[in-house]
């Protein structure tokens, strides 16, 4: 998938909870309603270790999302059950990348930077600006 940033993106600042970013680029909305319409994601889950995921991000604003531990490898986990999943749904607003949950568990929107790294992968953060996941996105087929 190219990915073409346009001038709006801002370079990260040398100050704040993304200091070790310097270099890279935050992306604006229009940037992450593209790059997260009709995309599979695969990710590692940065603060949580060793959990890994797979979320189908839709154009018309919902996602699918499955993860998965180490000790349960997808193709282990999905015959014992140990694959978790979410529904919900998500947009793009003031350069952050919202979601919420159909579940109930969340009520509220989050909203988070999204970040493309130099060798082409996607940082998301947490809303307090801590790392979330990287991901590689493909186009849905």
């Amino acid at each position: 998938m190219a990915v073409t940033l346009g001038a709006a993106a801002a370079s990260i600042s040398e100050e704040g909870l993304t200091d070790g970013l310097i270099g890279k680029t935050r992306l604006t909305s229009t940037q992450i309603s593209g790059l997260f319409s009709d995309v599979i994601d695969r990710g590692e889950i940065q603060n949580e270790r060793g959990i890994s995921a797979e979320t189908y991000w839709y154009a018309d604003g919902t996602f699918v999302s499955r993860w998965w531990t180490q000790e349960n490898p997808i193709s282990d986990a999905s015959d014992s059950g140990a694959v978790k999943k979410v529904t919900g749904r998500w947009r793009a607003e003031h350069d952050l990348r919202c979601v919420t949950f159909n579940s109930g568990t969340q009520p509220d929107w989050s909203c988070a930077e999204v970040w493309l790294l130099d060798e082409g992968r996607i940082l998301s953060l947490n809303p307090d600006g801590s790392a979330h996941g990287l991901h590689r996105l493909s186009p849905l087929k």
